[in-house]
């Protein structure tokens, strides 16, 4: 199992483009790490998401970083 959290700019009072930044590179993560599981013939069967993290009080990623996500599911044949 993979663990991976909203990235942090998308926790904090930032400019909307630095949040996009940070959640691109989380993203690509995402991507590199699916690919490296799939390169050993381990495909990913699921992503569970938590779309607004409340510890520490209500952070949420932009609607970007779920679309994204979606895509990156729908490339490694992962379906809703």
């Amino acid at each position: 199992m993979l663990r991976t959290s909203i990235p942090l700019c998308s926790m904090l009072p930032l400019e909307y483009m630095q949040n996009i930044s940070s959640e691109t590179e989380e993203l690509f993560q995402v991507e590199d790490l699916f690919a490296k599981f799939i390169k050993r013939g381990r495909p990913v069967a699921g992503i569970v998401v938590e779309p607004i993290q409340s510890e520490g009080g209500d952070n949420e990623a932009s609607p970007y970083f779920f679309q994204e996500l979606q895509r990156i599911a729908r490339k490694v044949q992962i379906h809703s």
